[in-house]
């Protein structure tokens, strides 16, 4: 059953105030292209971002399942549903995840505590396929 137990679904109990993951805009998408040896740019630093939602987003859509509700999961699919264009928004997409699904109920920060310590591996290995121009879709791309 992974990290949660079966149980009726929280209420908003948590607010982001109350986040201890540290903030991945912007240092941390830096750190990722240094550590990779890519050019630490804004589109690059996008491209990373974008990764790291989508992996969230696939996480979330999970974890909505098992402690959400159904106004929790419409109030997610609003906000997060759409691709954002905007290289500011984008940077700031994986940050305002984490804050939603940090307000929606404590069973969820171990998981997102889980997910800030791994993603760096898969962010790691999924830029050494690429040259130094990142695409803003690396999930897609099976180079």
């Amino acid at each position: 059953m992974g990290i949660f137990g079966k149980r009726k679904p929280d209420s908003v109990v948590a607010t982001p105030t109350d986040r201890d993951i540290t903030r991945f805009n912007p240092t941390w998408f830096e750190d990722q292209l240094e550590s990779a040896r890519k050019p630490v740019t804004t589109h690059n630093a996008a491209a990373v971002a974008a990764l790291t939602s989508v992996n969230l987003a696939l996480n979330a859509i999970r974890w909505l399942n098992v402690v959400g509700t159904p106004e929790v999961r419409q109030r997610w699919d609003n906000q997060f549903g759409r691709a954002d264009e905007d290289y500011a928004e984008i940077l700031a997409r994986p940050d305002k995840m984490i804050d939603f699904l940090w307000s929606v109920s404590p069973r969820l920060h171990p998981g997102l505590h889980q997910f800030a310590e791994t993603i760096a591996s898969t962010v790691q290995s999924r830029l050494r396929d690429f040259d130094e121009q990142l695409p803003l879709d690396m999930w897609t791309d099976t180079r």
